[in-house]
């Protein structure tokens, strides 16, 4: 799938979401003008409508989550979908603009809210709690689960990982089962069913890697893991 516009792409990604891809001159025939980077926020939900909108998808609900500057003065803008004010989990739409204010580039997943979702809600965050703590006492081995009052949870929309690709109204729970693991969470608001869960524990430290050297040489290095990156620490 790709957009008619040159500069714009949109191709098919996981779980049936869409990947935008946007180039500058695109953003520039939509909005010619520098943003107000004092009094941004409007401006970058009003320009990322406008580019979800060319892509295809009309009437998408877009809320603007955080924003900075980086050390060579570009700015950044990170927004998340939204349907009914509860947000599509897994989407982002990111915009770049320099340090004047023109925007530069603009990228990131959206998913297709029709046919519209059913957000129908039968359970409270307190029962979503209790069907998650089961699921990790019962499939995966975790039997002493400590207090669940301290997990975090939310209303989501969870993009179904088969076809249809439904959005599915849901508890996102954030568990923390011992004083070790944290586990990610999906609960059907409906009837409690768990949807998707993973484990999101980040195990950081001191760790050996394999590269090959200039030589064809396979070496161990001694590195630091910080989440998926691996830090050189040999000199």
């Amino acid at each position: 799938m790709h957009a008619k516009h040159p500069g714009l792409s949109v191709t098919i990604s996981d779980a049936g979401g869409r990947t935008i891809y946007s180039e500058r001159h695109v953003l520039e025939s939509i909005e010619p003008k520098a943003i107000n980077l004092q009094h941004a926020g409007n401006a970058i939900v009003t320009l990322a409508t406008a580019i979800v909108n060319r892509a295809g998808f009309p009437s998408t609900q877009l809320s603007l989550i955080r924003q900075w500057k980086d050390e060579l003065g570009m700015n950044h803008a990170v927004l998340e979908q939204t349907y009914n004010g509860i947000p599509i989990w897994g989407s982002e739409l990111r915009i770049h603009t320099d340090a004047q204010g023109y925007a530069q580039l603009a990228h990131g997943t959206v998913f297709s809210t029709d046919p519209s979702p059913s957000l129908d809600e039968e359970i409270s965050d307190e029962s979503a709690r209790i069907h998650a703590a089961n699921h990790l006492a019962t499939r995966t081995g975790l039997s002493t689960i400590l207090s669940t009052q301290d997990w975090i949870t939310e209303r989501v929309l969870f993009p179904e990982r088969t076809p249809p690709w439904r959005l599915r109204l849901c508890w996102y729970v954030t568990a923390y089962p011992d004083g070790l693991h944290r586990w990610e969470i999906f609960v059907d608001c409906k009837n409690g069913y768990i949807v998707f869960a993973y484990d999101n524990t980040h195990r950081d430290g001191t760790a050996t890697a394999q590269a090959t050297d200039l030589l064809g040489q396979q070496r161990t290095l001694h590195t630091y893991r910080l989440r998926s990156t691996y830090y050189l620490l040999d000199a």
